[in-house]
């Protein structure tokens, strides 16, 4: 599929600290010039892809480190469980993509969450696209 007829809309999930999920991880990922761990994903139709950790500069330079795989694994574990929970069907029908940057100095972790719609007329499989439904999430209804 052409990713020119593909529309996002991004939602805005509030910030969460990953210590209250998983002491003692962010020491793991603590690495010379590493200031940010992100995981993305991305899903449609049922698929889903989500990528392992991966460390990053501040200036979104990616940083050579071999990171324990149980950490990595935790952590990944962890965006895919915050995902589930937050947009349960999020692969589906169009999907979504997004990624979430976790702030290895504040221990922030940042969520970025966009919805595909497909633009009106635009085939697929066969079937026309047309009259999609658009949704927006307040802040107030996504639970973390």
């Amino acid at each position: 599929m052409n990713t020119s007829t593909i529309a996002l809309k991004p939602i805005r999930v509030r910030n969460t600290s990953v210590s209250n999920y998983l002491p003692g991880l962010r020491d793991k990922f603590l690495a010379p010039e590493a200031d940010l761990a992100f995981v993305r994903y991305e899903g449609m139709l049922g698929a889903r892809t989500i990528a392992d950790a991966e460390l990053l500069t501040r200036k979104g330079k990616y940083v050579a480190f071999d990171l324990p795989d149980d950490a990595r694994r935790e952590f990944t574990e962890l965006c895919q469980a915050l995902l589930d929970s937050r947009f349960p069907e999020w692969a589906d029908a169009e999907g979504a993509e997004g990624r979430f940057v976790w702030d290895l100095a504040s221990d922030s972790l940042a969520h970025k969450h966009s919805l595909r719609f497909l633009r009106e007329g635009t085939e697929f499989e066969g079937v026309a696209g047309a009259g999609l439904d658009s949704h927006s999430f307040d802040e107030s209804e996504i639970p973390y």
